[in-house]
């Protein structure tokens, strides 16, 4: 896969756009390619996460019990695995597998770290947009009680 298709690939989901092109082309010369074969998993639900996975190609499940879901639960292209994976350390919080051959490219923890102190107004950009997605979620749970 060349540069520019990575970093297209990488621009897609909303948690990159604020990234300056400097790290973002530093996110992209360092991501590795995953290839699933359809019906391989990713990972697995308790799984110990070290990073997150951009969807270049085909569809994928996240469910937590490995079975398929519903279109709600599938991701395709554009699509980001493991955001909070990107900055904290976690256990996947679901099972993933490819429903058709697919295409990713990882982002490991390590790697977004070092962008984001090399980079401090994407690390600023990531920060604004985690913290108003944070916010809209608290206001809809807030709305419920």
């Amino acid at each position: 896969m060349r540069l520019d298709q990575k970093i297209s690939a990488l621009s897609a989901p909303a948690v990159f756009q604020g990234l300056e092109p400097q790290a973002l082309h530093v996110l992209a010369f360092s991501a590795s390619i995953r290839r699933l074969k359809a019906g391989e998993e990713l990972f697995r639900q308790g799984e110990a996460a070290d990073g997150g996975y951009v969807i270049v190609s085909g569809r994928l499940s996240v469910s937590p019990d490995g079975v398929a879901m519903a279109e709600e639960g599938q991701l395709g292209p554009g699509g980001l695995i493991g955001e909070t994976a990107l900055i904290a350390e976690i256990e996947r919080p679901q099972t993933v597998f490819a429903l058709e051959p697919a295409s990713l490219l990882f982002i490991p923890r390590t790697l977004m770290r070092e962008v984001l102190v090399a980079h401090p107004a994407s690390a600023a950009s990531l920060r604004s947009r985690i913290a108003a997605r944070l916010a809209g979620t608290a206001a809809r749970l807030g709305s419920l009680a």
